[in-house]
C-alpha cells in the first residue's frame, strides 16, 4: 500500500507541482525563435539503453581487411568475438512478406545456450558492409527493408577530433568525466556536450513550442521509465507514467482523500486546497489513462513468432537459455496506445522517453548482453509494425542512445567504459539499410584501452531528428549550441 501511494503521489507531483514551480527557476537562455505552429501529428521516441551499450558486437563490419575491418575486430575481441558466418538465409518471409521465426530462429545453436547463439554469426545487410548480431533478426529485415538505419561512432563531442590522434591533442575533445554513466547521460539530457547543469534539449524544445498541443491532460513530452532529465525545461515538465494506469488504481485507504472528500472539501485552509486540487488533477489524469487503455486499438499483425503483436514469445518459441524480460516490450505498447490517442485528440507533437537496463556488461556480457539484443530487436520490430498498421511509420520516428560504448578490448569476462558506440534511428521517414558514418579504425583511433573517440556528436543526432520534427535551423542552434563547431548539422538518415 505505502509503494501505490509513492506511486500515486508521485504522479501528482511531476504532473503538477513541479509545472507549477518549474517558471520559477533562474532563465539559463533566451529562446531565438519564435513559436512555430503544425498542422500535421509527429512523434519522437527517445529508447535510452542504460548503462553503456556494447555496440561493437551489435553492429559488425564486414569488410574482412583493414583497421576498421572484420579480422582487426576479431583479433581484438577473442572471447567476446561474433562469428563472420551469414545467417541471412535464415531470414525467412512469410505470405505477407513478414519476418517469420515461427518455424526455425537464425540464431539457433544445438546447445541452447545464449552465448553461442550470440557468436554464432551475424545478417549481412547486401553490399552495405555492415553487420547485424545473430540475437537481431527484425533490425537485419528493416535494414533490408530500408526502415531502419544505423549512425556509427556517435558521442558526447565537443569539437570534432583531431588527426592523428594522440591523448595530448584531444584536449578539447574530451567531454567532462568521460567514463562517468551520470555525467554522460547528463550531458547528452542538455544536449550540450560541454554544459552539465542546463535545462532538457526536449524540455527547452517544448519551451519554445508552448501551446501547440492545446491545454490538455496529457501533455507533449512523456517518461515511461521514470524521471529523466532530457524532458525539463524552464516552463516545461513532462508526465512520468506507469506502462499501465491500474497501477495507480489501489489507494492507500485513509492517506489518500477520495473524489467525495475532495468535493467536500472547498473550504479549508490555502494548502489543503491546493494539495485536493492537485490531488483532483492526478485522478483525472488516472481517469484519462483508463479511458484510452480500455479503448486501446486491437492489432491484426502478428509478431515474428506468429503472436499477437504486443505478447511476448515462449521460452520454447524463442529458443534461448534464458528468454528476455518484457519491461520494454509493454513501453512500446504504451506508447503506441499514446500515439494513438495523440493522433484522434489533435496533438502535434510529442516525444516520449523509455529506457531499457542491464548494459553495464563488466562480466557476464556472453550471458546478459544476448538477452538484451533480442528483446531490443523485438521491441523495435514490434513497435514499428504496430506505426506501419496505425498509419503512422512515416509520422513517427525513434532512435537509441547509450551512456557510452564499451572498450575495444574485452576483460576477460565483459567489457569496459569506453567512449563511442553505434546507435539505431528506426521509421518510415528514415533513408534507411544504410551506417552514417564510418566503423572506427579500431587500431589508430583509439585513445585509452581501446576506447573509439566519436567521429559524430550525439547533437548531430539529435539536431537531424529535430530538422525531420519541424524545428528550424535557428532553433537547432540554439537548443545544440557546439553544432557550429561541426560541418554537418543535418547528418542526412531522414527524409525531407
Amino acid at each position: 500500500m505505502k509503494k501505490e501511494r509513492r506511486d500515486f503521489l508521485r504522479l501528482m507531483y511531476n504532473s503538477s507541482i513541479t509545472a507549477a514551480l518549474a517558471p520559477m527557476l533562474a532563465p539559463q537562455e533566451i529562446y531565438a525563435s519564435d513559436s512555430q505552429t503544425f498542422d500535421d501529428y509527429k512523434a519522437v521516441v527517445y529508447i535510452s539503453l542504460f548503462g553503456g551499450n556494447d555496440a561493437i558486437n551489435m553492429i559488425l563490419p564486414t569488410e574482412r581487411s583493414g583497421e576498421a575491418g572484420y579480422d582487426t575486430y576479431a583479433d581484438i575481441r577473442k572471447n567476446l568475438v561474433v562469428s563472420y558466418d551469414d545467417l541471412s538465409e535464415g531470414l525467412t518471409l512469410n505470405t505477407e512478406g513478414k519476418l517469420d521465426l515461427s518455424s526455425a530462429n537464425p540464431y539457433d545453436v544445438a546447445s541452447n545456450l545464449n552465448e553461442d547463439a550470440y557468436r554464432k554469426g551475424m545478417y549481412h545487410i547486401g553490399d552495405t558492409g555492415i553487420g547485424v548480431n545473430g540475437m537481431m533478426p527484425e533490425v537485419a529485415q528493416m535494414m533490408n527493408e530500408n526502415k531502419l538505419a544505423v549512425i556509427a561512432s556517435v558521442g558526447t563531442l565537443v569539437v570534432p577530433k583531431f588527426d592523428p590522434v594522440s591523448k595530448q591533442k584531444l584536449s578539447g575533445v574530451f567531454p567532462d568525466q568521460l567514463f562517468a554513466h551520470d555525467r554522460q547521460r547528463r550531458l547528452q539530457e542538455t544536449g550540450q556536450a560541454d554544459n552539465p547543469t542546463g535545462y532538457g534539449w526536449i524540455g527547452r524544445l517544448f519551451d519554445n513550442l508552448q501551446g501547440i498541443n492545446g491545454s490538455g491532460i496529457i501533455t507533449q513530452n512523456i517518461s515511461f521509465s521514470g524521471h529523466n532529465h532530457s524532458l525539463v525545461g524552464q516552463h516545461t515538465y513532462p508526465l512520468e507514467l506507469a506502462t499501465n494506469p491500474a497501477h495507480y488504481q489501489t489507494r492507500a485507504a485513509g492517506e489518500i482523500p477520495t473524489r467525495q472528500q475532495l468535493n467536500e472539501s472547498l473550504t479549508g485552509n490555502p494548502f489543503e486546497r491546493l494539495y485536493n486540487k492537485m490531488i483532483g488533477k492526478s485522478y483525472s489524469l488516472v481517469d484519462e489513462l483508463t479511458n484510452i487503455w480500455d479503448n486501446a486499438r486491437i492489432y491484426s499483425t502478428l509478431d515474428s513468432y506468429g503472436n499477437s503483436l504486443f505478447s511476448f514469445p515462449s521460452e520454447a518459441q524463442i529458443n534461448m537459455e534464458e528468454a528476455p524480460s518484457v519491461s520494454l516490450i509493454k513501453s512500446f505498447e504504451a506508447i503506441a496506445k499514446m500515439i494513438d490517442y495523440g493522433k484522434q485528440n489533435g496533438l502535434k507533437r510529442q516525444v516520449f522517453y523509455i529506457e531499457h537496463g542491464g548494459y553495464d556488461t563488466h562480466s557476464a556480457q556472453l550471458d546478459m548482453h544476448p538477452k538484451l539484443l533480442r528483446e531490443l530487436s523485438l521491441g523495435l520490430d514490434k513497435f514499428q509494425k504496430a506505426m506501419d498498421e496505425m498509419g503512422m511509420s512515416d509520422k513517427v520516428t525513434a532512435f537509441t542512445v547509450s551512456d557510452f560504448g564499451r572498450s575495444v578490448i574485452e576483460n576477460g569476462d565483459g567489457t569496459d567504459h569506453a567512449w563511442a558506440g553505434h546507435n539505431l534511428v528506426m521509421g518510415g521517414a528514415v533513408n534507411g539499410g544504410q551506417m552514417y558514418g564510418d566503423f572506427p579504425l579500431l587500431v589508430e583511433q583509439t585513445v585509452d584501452e581501446s576506447r573509439i573517440i566519436p567521429t559524430i556528436a550525439i547533437e548531430q543526432q539529435f539536431a537531424t531528428v529535430l530538422k525531420w520534427f519541424g524545428v528550424d535551423d535557428t532553433l537547432n542552434n540554439t537548443l545544440f549550441p557546439n553544432l557550429k563547431n561541426f560541418s554537418q548539422s543535418d547528418l542526412g538518415f531522414m527524409k525531407a
